[in-house]
């Protein structure tokens, strides 16, 4: 190996030494999570069920009532 391959290996190291230490400190950070913090983490993920919970309610009655729909139009242009 020449001197510029150590040094290429070198700066390599480093910047992965670097980047392992940032996910240490990132994941030692969640860990510090305060209550505060919490709740407010708790208090979104019920506002995200609530939403998803009237979005579907919406989609289901548009499906049934485009369906029920499209079935009396279907009888009454093909029956009658």
């Amino acid at each position: 190996m020449n001197a510029g391959t150590t040094d290429k290996l070198l700066v390599e190291i480093r910047e992965i030494c670097h980047r392992l230490g940032a996910q240490f400190r990132k994941a030692a950070d969640v860990r510090e999570m305060t209550d505060e913090d919490e709740d407010k983490r708790n208090e979104w993920k019920l506002a995200a069920a609530v939403l998803d919970r009237i979005l579907f309610i919406t989609f289901s009655a548009l499906v049934v009532g485009g369906t029920v729909l499209f079935s009396i139009t279907f009888a009454v242009v093909f029956i009658y």
